[in-house]
């Protein structure tokens, strides 16, 4: 038998997909150990005959029968079936409801208010904190939400997805730009005054952040929390385009169908930049799923830290003590006085996972824990973040005091130097206490304009052996101090 972590399990049936995707892990930010679509294309013939089509209907009804099957064999306690724009609008959408409850799944139609507030929840899940213009584009519609001051102010759903403006996408980008305003107006959308920030929900545009980011070379591979350049998004139409070679979009992992709809997700994309004077634009991996699993906590479980959460959670099957507070963030903390709130939080994420690949060949050891920072599923985190925190993890695990290779291409050099010591701090206090929060806090590490200092209770002087004074050395080295140890 299973352990008693709970499981959940959410299957999202949309315009173009049908999706399973199971949780398991802390409810704030549970862990995705399952993740699974099926391109139906329910919405495909929704504009032309106003029902599903035959082949979609029955692939959908198809995949729902394997998830809820794969549901079972996970046993998942809950499962949120959840539908929006296709079944909700489509004439045979009662159908659709129908078969699937003869599998065992009751399906929960959602409409577009409703979407929106799930989307714009999770959002709010992923950026604790921010401010801005929630928009998620699936092949139906268009859902829209501004978030203030942690709540939702007005929300409104669009038909506008990617699959039903193919006839305003042949008159041109002004038309679908007038469709979009004509269509908040009516929304009774408020105005938005000055430049605001656009945050992204739906895989067509993930997509488009994949492209970019190739075109960019940025050094990372995570769409989550990546900034497209406002300025740049009125050349993306143009520029899929001329560079539509499938092979490549492929190697970017779109999916064929995916392509043939990249050009009209641009043009939308410039019309919703432009009309909201998004002055910064960020995507997000969460959306509906994790806004539905959002709407379930109270105010204080909200409040918790995704980031801190996750890093933990990963740790806690990693780390060669189970005591969470076997780490050595309160330390080092002496070595960071003026460290603002944003670094210490990733300072904290980093501590969490200080212990995370001990089990690694050691030749390999800073290679492994450099790419768990870098492409960990962590969430509420910027590329900038991950920069350092995968510097921070490198040198704690034996990269040293030297950058890590391409690494600095996001954070600035004051940044990375800050987690070089992150690193080689947290890497002297693993050797001199063997990992244990008992033995670490026999000692003390204290720093001063031309000083390191070292304290150590006089009956664990002899912890202070050859390998602790090379690690010691190696950090006064680099934060260009001298070195001296005191018995208390």
């Amino acid at each position: 038998m299973r352990g008693k972590a709970p499981r959940s399990a959410v299957i999202d049936i949309g315009s173009n997909s049908v999706r399973l995707v199971v949780y398991a892990g802390h409810k704030r930010i549970p862990a995705v150990i399952f993740n699974e679509k099926v391109l139906a294309g329910l919405g495909s013939e929704l504009s032309t005959s106003g029902n599903i089509g035959t082949k979609s209907f029955d692939r959908a009804i198809q995949a729902l029968r394997r998830f809820k099957i794969l549901c079972d064999e996970f046993q998942v306690d809950t499962i949120d079936v959840i539908a929006t724009a296709a079944v909700r609008d489509a004439h045979n959408g009662t159908n659709f409801v129908q078969a699937a409850r003869n599998i065992g799944l009751d399906i929960m139609i959602i409409d577009g208010h409703q979407e929106a507030e799930y989307s714009a929840l999770g959002v709010m899940s992923a950026f604790p904190n921010q401010n801005g213009i929630m928009a998620d584009l699936g092949g139906g519609s268009l859902e829209v939400a501004q978030i203030f001051d942690g709540r939702i102010i007005q929300k409104t759903s669009l038909p506008m997805g990617v699959l039903r403006i193919e006839k305003w996408f042949d008159e041109g980008y002004d038309i679908i730009k007038a469709k979009f305003q004509k269509y908040l107006i009516e929304a009774g959308w408020q105005n938005i005054n000055g430049s605001t920030t656009l945050f992204l929900v739906g895989g067509s545009w993930r997509s488009l952040a994949r492209i970019d980011m190739d075109r960019k070379n940025y050094p990372l591979r995570v769409v989550d929390h990546y900034e497209i350049d406002s300025h740049m998004v009125g050349n993306m139409e143009e520029t899929i385009f001329t560079d539509s070679s499938q092979d490549h979009y492929s190697d970017l992992g779109i999916s064929y169908s995916r392509i043939k709809t990249l050009p009209k997700a641009a043009a939308l994309l410039k019309a919703v930049a432009e009309s909201f004077e998004a002055s910064q634009i960020y995507t997000s991996a969460f959306g509906l799923r994790e806004g539905l699993l959002f709407s379930k906590l109270n105010d204080e479980e909200r409040r918790l830290d995704p980031l801190l959460i996750t890093t933990d959670e990963f740790a806690r099957t990693q780390r060669r003590f189970h005591d969470k507070r076997a780490d050595p963030f309160d330390w080092i903390s002496t070595l960071f006085d003026n460290e603002g709130t944003s670094e210490k939080r990733i300072r904290r994420a980093f501590c969490n996972l200080s212990d995370v690949a001990w089990m690694a060949n050691p030749d390999f050891r800073a290679e492994w824990a450099l790419e768990i920072g870098l492409h960990g599923r962590w969430s509420a985190i910027s590329g900038r973040e991950r920069d350092m925190l995968g510097q921070a993890l490198f040198s704690c695990f034996g990269g040293g005091a030297k950058l890590y290779p391409n690494g600095g291409k996001l954070a600035n050099a004051a940044e990375m130097r800050r987690a070089i010591i992150w690193g080689l701090s947290a890497r002297l206090a693993q050797r001199l206490s063997g990992g244990r929060i008992e033995t670490l806090s026999k000692t003390r590490l204290l720093s001063n304009e031309n000083m390191l200092i070292l304290k150590c209770d006089k009956d664990y002087l002899n912890l202070i052996g050859e390998s602790v004074s090379k690690r010691l050395s190696q950090l006064a080295s680099f934060m260009n101090k001298d070195i001296q140890v005191i018995e208390y």
